[in-house]
């Protein structure tokens, strides 16, 4: 039997007004045995919600949506009451004191519209971008990508797989003479261009997911160079203690700010250098790992000093820019390609701003609507690996069964981008930072 959910769709706060959801066949009973009037679909009613006993709990707007018409599916009612948390708790405390109703658990409300097939999972995907996007082009991108969905492009590539298939399933019965060479090249051509297409559907994912993942940027140097100083400049906040002993950092310190549209992550690091404390070596080596994970590394040094080898040998395989700090006092040493920097007097960040942000990445020429997530990215290109398989395979003429076999995977591949609902771990993973509400 399919439970009927309830929860508060808006942020537990004091506020003007608060929206509570109802979710599943209980649903209308409920809100009409508390209101006495007759719902009907989408049609708001101005409500005076009371407990068995006959007492005003609040006076609300009710709207009853009917499934399979409504957000879930499922008959779903929205009650808009007073903002007073006191209000809000004890409406959805008589609700729940239903025995045909418990309380919803994180994305539940979504979940069941993934399942009653109001959204695909693409959508749900692009969803978790506009709710939890931290810039303006991350929401903008999801809400695009939550209305266009992916389906027109896996529609397209799974009817081309499907006729390969076909053309490779109805030579089977046939042996290589009656087949002939000239076939086999032609289908192993066909499977390499569809195999290339994917891989740059797929490789584009990683130019432009700084759309919709945060851009890392970390701070690192030698201690007491003004890592700390310039981290609170940039992030206009004073989370970074700075003081003049050196090793004052430890834990990396992190903040996201939206510059020019995008959400850029910066980390706060310990100095790095050689220290008899073991705390500070443990600082030490937690910068190394924000190092190692940052999209760009400001190597940060008041003189200009290189990073040292155990530092450069990570660097090597990483984008990462020279800064030199405090400018502003002139201390002795070599600029050289250093950009100076001064978190006091501002000279040299507007330039040091430009030399962090992301390159641009065309949409334009990608063959289908741009992936933005990393389950659809793994999907794409194991589906392109898939079909570069059956062409190495087809190249020679043989094995046109197991060749087959990789098309089929490359198009259930394909069409796992939009459903069937995937295992019950990778809803979790999906699901994990929806709302209770949501």
């Amino acid at each position: 039997m399919i439970e009927t959910i309830c929860a508060l769709a808006t942020p537990p706060a004091r506020a003007a007004l608060a929206l509570i959801r109802i979710s599943g066949p209980s649903a209308r009973f409920v809100i009409e045995a508390m209101s006495g009037q007759r719902m009907s679909h989408r049609h708001p009613l101005l409500s005076i919600l009371k407990r068995p006993d006959g007492a005003i709990v609040d006076e609300a707007v009710a709207t009853f949506f009917q499934g399979p018409n409504s957000y879930t599916g499922e008959d779903l009612v929205e009650i808009t009451c007073h903002g007073n948390p006191i209000i809000v708790e004890e409406i959805i405390r008589e609700i729940v004191s239903r025995e045909t109703v418990r309380p919803a658990e994180a994305g539940e409300f979504t979940r069941r519209a993934l399942a009653n097939g109001k959204l695909a999972l693409d959508q749900v995907e692009a969803l978790d971008l506009v709710l939890n996007g931290t810039s303006r082009r991350t929401i903008e991108f999801g809400l695009k990508a939550k209305m266009e969905g992916l389906a027109g492009s896996v529609a397209d590539v799974s009817e081309r797989l499907l006729d390969l298939l076909t053309q490779v399933e109805s030579q089977l019965d046939f042996s290589d003479e009656e087949v002939g060479t000239r076939d086999s090249k032609a289908l192993a051509a066909r499977a390499r261009a569809l195999s290339e297409e994917l891989a740059r559907w797929a490789g584009a994912f990683s130019a432009y997911k700084h759309l919709f993942q945060s851009w890392t940027v970390c701070l690192a140097g030698p201690a007491n160079v003004g890592k700390s100083t310039l981290f609170n400049k940039i992030t206009q906040t004073s989370k970074a203690i700075v003081y003049e002993t050196p090793g004052t950092t430890r834990d990396p310190i992190e903040h996201v700010v939206d510059w020019n549209g995008f959400p850029i992550l910066f980390i706060d690091t310990a100095g790095v250098r050689v220290s008899d404390d073991p705390v500070e070596n443990l600082g030490v080596e937690r910068a190394m790992l924000a190092i190692k994970r940052a999209d760009i590394v400001l190597w940060i040094d008041d003189r200009g000093n290189p990073p040292p080898p155990v530092v450069k040998e990570v660097l090597a395989k990483k984008r990462w820019l020279p800064v030199r700090s405090k400018a502003d006092l002139n201390i002795a040493g070599d600029l050289g390609d250093c950009l100076a920097v001064s978190a006091h007097s501002g000279a040299g960040l507007e330039r040091l701003h430009r030399a962090v942000l992301p390159e641009e990445a065309p949409l334009d020429g990608i063959p289908h609507r741009p992936l933005f997530s990393e389950r659809q990215y793994q999907l794409i290109s194991l589906a392109a690996d898939d079909l570069k398989k059956a062409a190495d395979l087809m190249d020679g003429g043989e094995y046109l069964d197991l060749c087959g076999e990789h098309i089929r995977s490359a198009a259930s591949r394909a069409q796992e981008l939009t459903g069937p609902l995937p295992t019950d771990r990778i809803l979790k993973e999906i699901f994990a930072r929806f709302c209770i509400g949501k």
